[in-house]
């Protein structure tokens, strides 16, 4: 994991201070090629701008969007995606909003079609991951959403590799951080 800033949002287990012409490909390498969970934190004082575009030239962008769902009882909808937990989320279509994209993916992925945007500011995430040999970088706009759908009404979407969906008692929620990305382990915990 890489985060760019002045101040790491949790203990790193490297700071690097930024630079122009900043080596991101060896640090991009490294954390595509190790075993390890590995993160680094770039500390970019006044200069986060220059660091986001310097570190961006490296991926083609792809801008998806996805929902933070609760139930009526303040269960967290959670999917089991390709043997992972995961959220609701995918690529927001052309000609369509964030908010749209979320709500979509939300009924797509689930079969909720009853949630209701809690906010309008999302909460932003970046992950990045290999297609044939071209890096990607996908920017992932996460809205909270609630719903009072009936908590045995949920559809996975199999063809998109889908096999469950359910809810979690937040307090539960370390039950499945031990299959789940990093990213999608520091969300739930911040909203949680």
């Amino acid at each position: 994991m890489i985060t760019i800033g002045e101040t790491p949002f949790r203990k790193p287990d490297w700071v690097i201070d930024y630079y122009n012409n900043f080596p991101f490909d060896k640090i991009i390498n490294q954390l595509e090629n190790s075993p390890l969970e590995l993160y680094y934190h770039i500390r970019a004082n006044n200069a986060e701008h220059e660091a986001w575009k310097e570190f961006s030239e490296y991926f083609k962008i792809i801008y998806a969007a996805g929902g933070i769902v609760k139930d009526q009882y303040g269960k967290i909808l959670i999917i089991k995606r390709h043997g992972k937990f995961d959220l609701p989320k995918g690529k927001v279509e052309e000609f369509e909003n964030l908010k749209e994209a979320a709500l979509r993916e939300v009924y797509e992925e689930c079969g909720i079609s009853t949630c209701v945007l809690v906010s309008d500011q999302p909460i932003i995430t970046y992950h990045t991951y290999t297609i044939d040999t071209h890096r990607v970088l996908k920017k992932t706009h996460w809205f909270l959403m609630k719903t009072n759908h009936e908590p045995d009404k949920l559809i996975p979407q199999t063809e998109e590799g889908i096999t469950e969906v359910f809810w979690v008692d937040p307090s539960e929620l370390k039950t499945i951080f031990t299959n789940t990305y990093p990213n999608i382990r520091d969300l739930l915990q911040q909203v949680s």
